[in-house]
């Protein structure tokens, strides 16, 4: 065999087991809305930790990505006290002030829940968490790549439009041993945590009634984790109330 055929034959093998390495991985929701759970927190700050652990601590439950799916947004605004958060992000700063905005406020803190886009907390029982929604539409996600997500909407009815599509993708397994600053010492632990962050405007799908989008979600951060989820939310634009949200955990690229 002449070395341009041994070449295409290379070429041939390499495309099949890479698409194979994604072949039949997709997430779909229900048809009932599923609530979106956000957790602003830093490294930063002092009392932080526990809300980190209790969001980890949502690992066992039940409803984790049926019902819910958790995010952590790390903001850099306590970076001033003399620890620099790694996993922190203006953006994800500017995201907080904004939901902020929408609730007639001009201040934010941590650690700060937020669920559908309101301000929350713990004490208020994971009731509102893990409750059945009622029917909104379909959102479903199909991995094309390692860093590659199609993500395709079908709303219930005509559904309105236009819509948007927030992606996150997320650290399981991070540990931080932090060296100054008010957790100087500590060794933090982190789930859920958005390494990558973005958003885009949706267009008609191929059949009737539906949405869709390409979204590449490269991993961020300066540490590997020991494993990563991703999270997907529609919107309409200047709206972050999330009409729909899908969730899970990524198999490890090979």
């Amino acid at each position: 065999m002449d070395h341009l055929k041994i070449y295409s034959v290379l070429i041939a093998a390499y495309a099949f087991s890479t698409s194979g390495s994604f072949a039949g991985y997709s997430l779909e929701s229900t048809v009932e809305k599923v609530h979106l759970l956000e957790l602003y927190s830093s490294e930063g700050c002092s009392s932080c930790p526990p809300a980190d652990a209790w969001l980890s601590a949502l690992r066992k439950n039940p409803a984790l990505f049926r019902r819910f799916v958790p995010v952590e947004f790390h903001i850099d605004y306590w970076n001033r006290l003399g620890w620099h958060d790694p996993f922190s992000e203006d953006r994800f700063t500017s995201r907080q002030y904004a939901l902020a905005s929408a609730w007639g406020k001009n201040s934010v803190y941590t650690p700060g829940f937020v669920l559908d886009a309101k301000e929350w907390r713990v004490g208020e029982g994971m009731a509102g968490v893990t409750e059945k929604g009622n029917p909104v539409g379909v959102l479903r996600v199909d991995r094309r790549g390692e860093n590659d997500f199609l993500v395709t909407f079908r709303p219930v009815g005509k559904g309105a439009g236009p819509y948007r599509i927030y992606g996150a993708r997320l650290g399981n397994g991070f540990l931080t041993e932090v060296k100054s600053g008010e957790n100087s010492g500590r060794r933090l632990a982190h789930d859920f945590t958005a390494t990558q962050f973005s958003s885009s405007a949706m267009k008609p799908g191929p059949s009737a009634g539906s949405y869709t989008v390409g979204v590449s979600l490269v991993r961020g951060g300066v540490n590997r984790p020991k494993s990563e989820s991703v999270a997907f939310w529609v919107t309409t634009p200047g709206n972050e109330v999330p009409i729909q949200v899908v969730g899970g955990d990524l198999p490890e690229f090979k």
